[in-house]
């Protein structure tokens, strides 16, 4: 895939867009092949200095309820490591286009098209090299749809980003570059929207898109389909979570908002903490008492008049015990 340039990849629900998204960020174990992203080689299970040149906006909502927008944003600038001379500056760029949006509105209190504009000014705030969008028109009224086609349009002419997204709005892509197919984990073949249309013999992308899935054999390219029966089939697992202290410290900021926010439910979980410990000192902790014994004792050592309410007396000796 060629930089500075659009591209949509398109395909039928569970054909492996995301799959594929995923082994390009990381987070999936490719057990055979390869995937270089921006000319470094991704490798599982390490830390990957190419992963702070990405933007990535997932399907799913993956915001925190509890900030605003704006703490929001400086938490995943600082996560890119983003200096703050430089985001002050984009914290201005994203304010002027997530209007009318407050950027001290709460997240909880957003509707979901406003959430998935943020998630997507998430995604190019820290202007990526390689951004990478999960379907992010889900949801969104045409409005906000423009707005983000003209962000990515200047992301990619002006600041010479490459993107990657997926979507199921076929009308999307005669706004990229060029648009690559899927099919149940097949990669057919890709083209410019102009040489789609072209090659299908229709006027609307629309039709050119559902014209190639329903009859992908007629449109696979030759080129791609020798390299992938060369391929082995690619097995995939998940990755485990990698230690990073940056992350660590930047989490940590993150949750003190949040209680300073809830300082009220803060207090409630000391309070319990000190409640919990009290009851389990008094039940396990203290000194037994009140605890009936029965003593066995076979030999008197020559002891006489022995009882237990008594002391015992020893012969020959003045002794008390």
């Amino acid at each position: 895939m060629s930089l500075n340039l659009s591209y949509c990849l398109i395909g039928p629900n569970s054909c492996g867009k995301t799959t594929l998204i995923s082994c390009i960020l990381g987070t999936t174990k490719l057990e055979s092949g390869s995937i270089t992203v921006l000319g470094q080689p991704v490798e599982y299970g390490k830390k990957n200095k190419t992963l702070q040149s990405i933007g990535y906006m997932p399907q799913e909502e993956a915001l925190i309820d509890d900030l605003n927008v704006l703490e929001l944003l400086q938490f995943f600038a600082h996560l890119h490591g983003m200096s703050e001379l430089v985001l002050a500056t984009r914290l201005l760029e994203m304010a002027e286009f997530l209007e009318p949006i407050d950027m001290h509105s709460m997240v909880s209190t957003l509707s979901g098209g406003e959430k998935r504009k943020i998630s997507f000014a998430i995604a190019i705030n820290h202007k990526p090299k390689l951004l990478i969008l999960d379907e992010p028109s889900v949801c969104l009224d045409p409005l906000i749809r423009n707005d983000m086609w003209m962000a990515l349009t200047k992301l990619s002419r002006e600041d010479g980003s490459t993107v990657l997204m997926t979507t199921h709005y076929y009308q999307e892509t005669q706004n990229a570059d060029r648009c690559g197919f899927m099919k149940n984990g097949v990669f057919l073949f890709e083209d410019s929207p102009v040489n789609i249309c072209r090659k299908t013999n229709t006027k609307l992308i629309d039709e050119a898109v559902l014209r190639i899935l329903q009859h992908p054999e007629s449109f696979k390219s030759d080129e791609i389909a020798e390299n992938q029966e060369k391929d082995e089939e690619i097995v995939t697992s998940k990755s485990s979570e990698m230690f990073s202290f940056i992350l660590f410290f930047r989490i940590l900021q993150m949750e003190v908002a949040v209680f300073k926010r809830r300082f009220s439910f803060l207090l409630f979980l000391l309070i319990m903490q000190v409640i919990i410990s009290l009851i389990y000192t008094y039940a396990v902790g203290g000194i037994p008492k009140f605890i009936s014994l029965g003593i066995v004792e076979n030999d008197d050592y020559g002891c006489k008049n022995f009882s237990y309410d008594a002391k015992c007396e020893f012969e020959g000796e003045n002794i008390n015990i």
